[in-house]
């Protein structure tokens, strides 16, 4: 914990730093007499603004930041404000300008434009050129540490949605396994890190790597860190911890606001709507599914706009409507390659297969899987593979080739077990569980659909619990009641209170993590004592609510 309040207080001194550095900066502009020694103070000024994460005291300055010469370097600092106020189209053509000038700019300032292309790339999905520009912003070695950390975590999040996630792991390899222990200068990279681990199943990894590197000073709050958040958002909701998820997301949203770094809000409003979708919450849902459309719409980004058609399509398999799946995944399904299609970013491809299936197109669905399960295969994701064999399973099923349905369920199961996010793996059990009862093995069939039915519960995933319900009684059965802890009287914000408490942080350290003062952290744990009728944190950290979740 030391070393974690040493880190952010570093993390707060560098920005404060930078801050005075470009205040500094601005008065020896106005008070230079030579143009442009004038001109090049301000504009290393602006950029430090941006460096720093001060977005919107940097946007102050645009207009007159417009108003300068066209430079290599004007341009440079022109894209890094249209990048971090959501232009990325504008920015990555600025950018490219500014790299066919940049002969007249000094070497590491040329490293740091091809640093800011190898990022921007990330962005547009393509990344065998984030790779190639941040390969040329780091061969000199001149960035600074930060600059030069967050290049290598372009160049390993480029591998990864080129298909090669080991080989982005091996970029980040001299990192310290212990995620407390990486300093704030590198956590870019940590957050890289925890992205590959996220999309290669290690969730367990990937948590441990994103809620270091999504706490850092209050003040501090940069892209990464946001983004960060968000990523930490959707591990917990896959690894079936949906109160703490919907909750960081609130709170990334929050901040993302408060920044005004908008065009972070696509990516967050779409992982806050699978929670909301998984409970049934339709207008909710709806409601963060318009915004990450209508922020899609805005940017024209690739990444922005498949989390947001991955969202819909989300949205319309909890519904149960097939036609509303394969509907929203037309755009994602036209594309052949991308970031989108890799297994572990998004779960679309399953989702459009199973419809495939439910709506009687058969062939069709056929094909998809034999090319899903070669991707998965290729890239050895347990995750996918246990996904496409549960839909195989029910393709095979729909055939009446009833062996090879059960073998496809069975091996579904068996890959899933620790790979699979919670509501994939409860789904895989229900569709075997109904694949049993049509089979009159209703014994067989009550033990699968039960152990859905328990899932759905914990989660609150209420729309499938339904459903397996039904399922259980047509077996003759009722469904066992389980505790309800996972919907038990807590809040969102109360939960991930309470997470933070459980983990031995201070009132003030859970404050300073939520941006939040410690007078509402005092008033959301009361809440919690109250609710869950115990006075203390040793009682706390044992009541089964906090370690079910």
């Amino acid at each position: 914990m030391a070393a974690s309040l040493e880190d952010r207080s570093r993390a707060q001194r560098r920005a404060d730093a930078l801050t005075l550095a470009a205040d500094s900066m601005f008065a020896a502009a106005r008070l230079s007499a030579d143009a442009a020694l004038a001109e090049r103070r301000f504009l290393d000024a602006v950029e430090l603004l941006l460096l720093s994460g001060d977005i919107v005291a940097a946007l102050a300055y645009a207009e007159r930041v417009d108003g300068f010469p066209v430079s290599a370097r004007q341009l440079s600092v022109q894209a890094r404000m249209a990048w971090l106020s959501g232009q990325l189209a504008e920015a990555e053509e600025m950018a490219v300008r500014a790299w066919d000038m940049a002969d007249g700019i000094e070497p590491v300032a040329r490293d740091a434009l091809a640093a800011m292309l190898a990022q921007l790339m990330i962005m547009r999905d393509q990344g065998a050129a984030a790779v190639v520009w941040a390969r040329e912003a780091l061969t000199s070695g001149r960035l600074p540490p930060e600059q030069a950390g967050a290049t290598r975590a372009a160049a390993a999040l480029g591998l990864m949605i080129s298909g090669k996630a080991d080989e982005g792991r091996q970029v980040l390899g001299d990192l310290d396994p212990d995620p407390s222990r990486v300093e704030v200068v590198r956590h870019r990279e940590l957050r890289a890190r925890g992205i590959i681990r996220l999309v290669t199943d290690d969730l367990a990894g990937a948590r441990a790597d994103l809620e270091v590197c999504s706490s850092v000073a209050r003040r501090a709050l940069s892209p990464s860190r946001l983004t960060a958040i968000g990523a930490l958002a959707e591990t917990e909701y896959r690894l079936g911890h949906w109160d703490a998820s919907l909750a960081l997301a609130e709170q990334s949203l929050s901040l993302v606001e408060d920044t005004e770094q908008f065009w972070l809000q696509g990516q967050i409003h779409s992982v806050a709507l699978l929670v909301l979708a998984g409970r049934g919450k339709w207008e909710a849902g709806q409601r963060h599914l318009l915004a990450a459309q209508q922020m899609a719409a805005l940017l024209e980004d690739p990444a922005t706009v498949a989390y947001a058609d991955n969202a819909a399509v989300h949205l319309a398999m909890c519904q149960s409507d097939a036609h509303g799946v394969l509907q929203a995944a037309e755009r994602l399904a036209r594309s052949s390659h991308g970031g989108p299609h890799e297994p572990g970013i998004l779960a679309w491809p399953v989702h459009h297969v199973a419809a495939l299936v439910e709506v009687g197109r058969l062939d069709e669905a056929e094909s998809t899987l034999r090319a899903l399960d070669g991707l998965a295969r290729d890239r050895g994701s347990r995750s996918r593979l246990a996904a496409v064999s549960r839909v195989r399973g029910e393709l095979c099923a729909r055939r009446r080739e009833r062996a090879s349905a059960r073998e496809a369920f069975e091996t579904a199961l068996a890959l899933g077990d620790g790979a699979s996010d919670a509501l994939e793996s409860a789904v895989a059990h229900a569709a075997y569980g109904r694949f049993l009862r049509r089979r009159g093995e209703r014994r067989a069939a009550a033990v699968q659909l039960q152990r859905a039915y328990d899932t759905f519960v914990w989660l609150g995933a209420v729309p499938f619990a339904e459903r397996s319900e039904s399922e259980l009684f047509a077996t003759g059965l009722s469904p066992r009641q389980s505790a309800d802890i996972a919907t038990a009287t807590l809040t969102p914000q109360e939960q991930v209170v309470a997470r933070l408490v459980c983990t031995g942080r201070s009132h003030r350290e859970v404050a300073d993590e939520l941006v939040l003062s410690v007078k509402t952290v005092s008033y959301h744990l009361g809440n919690v004592y109250t609710k869950l009728d115990i006075h203390s944190r040793a009682q706390l950290i044992n009541h089964p609510v906090m370690s079910a979740r």
